[in-house]
């Protein structure tokens, strides 16, 4: 309702449902939401006034002058941040809307702000997202420098790996590793160097991204990465090389990379191919859940 216009009746069922458990301010953020992007301020600004909590209202009207921003309501967004009165979603929305208006000036306010928060997790979170919004906007030096404020390892580690990659989305792959070397926990650092490999594999890089799976610990997250080259690999047409390694010779097959495989064949056209690669399986139940995939992937 609140997307087609209707915002009162949106209001009125809203209200209505808070004594069904419903979420009273979710449903209020998405009227108001709605609204702000219609250019109707005062009826969003009404609506949130509504909300139960002032946490779940910040965190609105955040992601109103974000989404105001990313639409080049430029003003508006502005406007919308001078209401937010939480410092830790202050932070984020300042920073978001530096990357969504191009406007680097406005991370010195944000780093001004998120280093005069007294509670160490806010002032930590806040900083971290500071990092991945620098990151986003290319600021990679700056990015790197902002993580020496945060406390907490776990969001240092986690603000490290946005950063990281950031900077292979830009192609900056030496640089990116690099980074990596800063992550210290195991689970951010799988997190990183899936990501890498995959994006490495997207720029036809095949070779790297083949050393960087076996930087990756855990096995699940090798499997992830193996199933974004193989996946690369099928759609550039090199189908023996993403079957080698989705074979996985010595180990047990890489299924989500098989089935990308199988995938790509037949949207390529060779469906002749590709149901040959998935009865060539020895498990039948894997045969059966290829052919599937198979089928599912002509059917969109």
């Amino acid at each position: 309702l609140a997307h087609s216009g209707q915002f009162l009746a949106a209001q009125e069922i809203a209200q209505g449902r808070i004594d069904a458990h419903y979420d009273l301010d979710g449903m209020l953020e998405d009227i108001a939401m709605a609204q702000a992007m219609e250019g109707l301020t005062s009826d969003s600004l009404s609506t949130l006034s509504g909300m139960l909590y002032d946490f779940t209202r910040d965190r609105a009207l955040k992601e109103i002058s974000i989404a105001q921003a990313e639409a080049g309501l430029r003003t508006e967004a502005m406007n919308t941040i001078r209401i937010i009165q939480s410092r830790g979603h202050l932070v984020e929305a300042i920073a978001r809307v530096a990357v969504a208006i191009d406007e680097s000036s406005l991370f010195a306010s944000a780093l001004e702000i998120a280093n005069g928060i007294d509670d160490e997790h806010t002032r930590d979170v806040a900083l971290q997202e500071i990092t991945a919004a620098q990151a986003d906007a290319g600021l990679f030096e700056e990015a790197m420098q902002t993580p020496g404020g945060i406390r907490n390892g776990a969001w240092r580690d986690n603000a490290f790996e946005r950063v990281a990659v950031a900077q292979a989305k830009a192609g900056l792959f030496s640089d990116s590793l690099d980074t990596v070397r800063r992550i210290e926990a195991s689970y951010n650092l799988d997190e990183a160097l899936v990501q890498i490999t995959g994006l490495l594999a997207e720029a036809g890089r095949y070779s790297e991204a083949h050393e960087l799976v076996r930087n990756i610990k855990e096995e699940w997250n090798r499997e992830d990465a193996v199933e974004a080259i193989a996946a690369s690999q099928a759609r550039s047409g090199y189908f023996d090389e993403a079957l080698e390694i989705a074979r996985n010779p010595g180990g047990p097959i890489f299924l989500g990379a098989f089935r990308e495989v199988v995938k790509a064949q037949a949207e390529a056209g060779l469906l002749r191919q590709s149901i040959g690669t998935a009865l060539g399986l020895e498990n039948a139940n894997h045969r059966v859940s290829m052919l599937v995939s198979i089928s599912d992937s002509l059917s969109k």
